[in-house]
C-alpha cells in the first residue's frame, strides 16, 4: 500500500495555440490545485506523426521516448482540449497515439485519466469527448468520467486566460478532484 499523501498528474493540452481556450482552463485548474498535488504540463507539439516504422527501442525519437516516460511517472493524467470539426485535434490523437504501444501492455494501461473539453460551441466538444472516451477504453485506461465536463460557450467563460466562469470552474475542479481522489484511493486498496 502506498500511503504517499502527494499526487502527481501529468497535464495533457490538445491545443498548441499560445492562448487556447484550453490553455487557459488547464492553467487556471493548475492554479487552483492543493499543495500536496503536483502537476506537470507535458509537451506533445514536438512529437513526430506516429510511424510504426520508428516505434522500437533503437529508432524511437527522443521525445516519445520522454513522453511515455513521464506518463509511465505520473499518477494520473488530466487532458484538456479543444474539438476540431467534431473531432480531436491531431496533435492529441498523435499522443495518445504514441502513448497507446504496445497495444494493451502501454503506460496507458491502468494510468487514471480524466478529460475536459472546452469550445465556443454550445455542445462543449462533446463530440471529442465521446472520441476521447472511445480512445483511453481501447488503452485501457482508468477513466473517470462521471459526469463528463464538456465546456461549452467557453469564449465567453475566459478572461484575461483565466477560466472566470464560476460554474465551468466547479465542474472543471471537480473532474480535478475526483482524479486525485481516485489516485488515493486506489493507493489503499
Amino acid at each position: 500500500m502506498n500511503t504517499n499523501p502527494h499526487v502527481s498528474l501529468l497535464a495533457v493540452c490538445g491545443s498548441l495555440r499560445a492562448q487556447s481556450y484550453s490553455t487557459a482552463v488547464l492553467r487556471t485548474l493548475i492554479d487552483h490545485v492543493s499543495d500536496n498535488v503536483r502537476v506537470e504540463r507535458a509537451a506533445i507539439s514536438s512529437l513526430p506523426f506516429y510511424n510504426q516504422d520508428l516505434d522500437d527501442e533503437q529508432t524511437r525519437p527522443v521525445a516519445v521516448t520522454a513522453f511515455k516516460e513521464r506518463i509511465r511517472e505520473c499518477d494520473g493524467l488530466l487532458v484538456v482540449t479543444p474539438e476540431y470539426n467534431h473531432g480531436l485535434p491531431a496533435v492529441l490523437k498523435n499522443a495518445i497515439d504514441w502513448a497507446s504501444r504496445p497495444a494493451y501492455e502501454s503506460v496507458l494501461k491502468d494510468k487514471p485519466v480524466v478529460c475536459i473539453t472546452a469550445s465556443p460551441s454550445l455542445y462543449g466538444g462533446v463530440r471529442a469527448h465521446v472520441h476521447l472516451q472511445q480512445l483511453f477504453a481501447s488503452t485501457l485506461s482508468r477513466q473517470i468520467i462521471m459526469p463528463p465536463v464538456a465546456l461549452g460557450g467557453i469564449g465567453g467563460k475566459v478572461v484575461n486566460g483565466i477560466l472566470s466562469d464560476g460554474i465551468s470552474l466547479d465542474l472543471a475542479i471537480g473532474a480535478l478532484q475526483r482524479l486525485v481522489e481516485f489516485v488515493r484511493q486506489e493507493r489503499q486498496s
